[in-house]
């Protein structure tokens, strides 16, 4: 189960590989940012070994549909972390996307 998500990883690397040959970006990060780099690297690597279980094990359909639901987290946070005020079309994507997974979860236990 776990080739997936190491086909996911070797890919990532390879496009990130050629994109530093091309563009030549500089590559310094001053040490206090490598603690945060680390740990979003960590989750990073987790949430694609989760999400690769899930497709594996579980119904793929349900594993994309949560999977593409980043957004709205990373909306959540912003909220909650940088303390961003959400305008109404913001809170009311955040509310229609985790009805639609309310949906999608009562959907996955019903009888086929």
């Amino acid at each position: 189960m776990l080739w997936a998500g190491r086909v996911q990883r070797l890919t990532g690397v390879c496009i990130m590989l050629v994109s530093a040959l091309i563009f030549r970006p500089t590559l310094r990060v001053g040490w206090p940012r490598l603690p945060g780099l680390l740990v979003v690297g960590a989750l990073d690597a987790g949430a694609n070994v989760l999400y690769s279980f899930a497709s594996v094990v579980g119904l793929v359909s349900v594993a994309a549909v949560l999977a593409s639901l980043f957004p709205v987290v990373s909306v959540i946070l912003a909220r909650f972390i940088l303390r961003e005020r959400l305008s109404r079309i913001q809170g009311a994507g955040v509310v229609c996307a985790l009805a639609g997974v309310a949906f999608i979860a009562s959907y996955a236990d019903a009888p086929v």
